[in-house]
């Protein structure tokens, strides 16, 4: 009887340990992000596979690895947020903001704005496109 009590009382303490379940929630959010990342995959396989092999430059997967590679850090993040909550989110994200603004962003419109000039659609940066004069 004695062995039973114990039993009985470790049972207890265990499920008292235990994390309270996830909210469905949770599980749509998860499921959600599988379904996009899966069919992100497809999309970018599709696009890549057929232009590498024509190009010659190897059997097309290299670009779905990478893509594979980004969506799992993707989700190892999502975890830890998850895990961890978001109390210490406010204060990263001003640092996040200005390393992403003062790094990548301005590079890339530059180049994307620079690339349309020269083909002759857009504008200069810092132009209206209805500023220009039509002939």
């Amino acid at each position: 009887m004695a062995s039973a009590a114990r039993r009985s009382r470790s049972a207890v303490a265990a499920a008292s340990q235990r994390r309270p379940p996830k909210p469905v929630e949770y599980n749509i959010l998860l499921t959600a992000t599988l379904c996009l990342l899966a069919a992100g995959a497809v999309m970018v396989y599709s696009a890549s596979s057929a232009r590498t092999l024509l190009e010659g430059q190897g059997d097309g997967t290299a670009y779905l690895v990478k893509y594979l590679v980004f969506g799992a850090a993707g989700l190892v993040l999502l975890q830890l947020l998850a895990r961890s909550g978001l109390e210490f989110l406010p204060r990263v994200t001003p640092g996040l903001l200005a390393s992403r603004s003062s790094c990548s962003w301005p590079s890339s419109f530059r180049a994307s704005a620079s690339r349309s000039t020269a083909r002759g659609g857009g504008s200069a940066p810092g132009r209206c496109s209805s500023s220009r004069r039509s002939s």
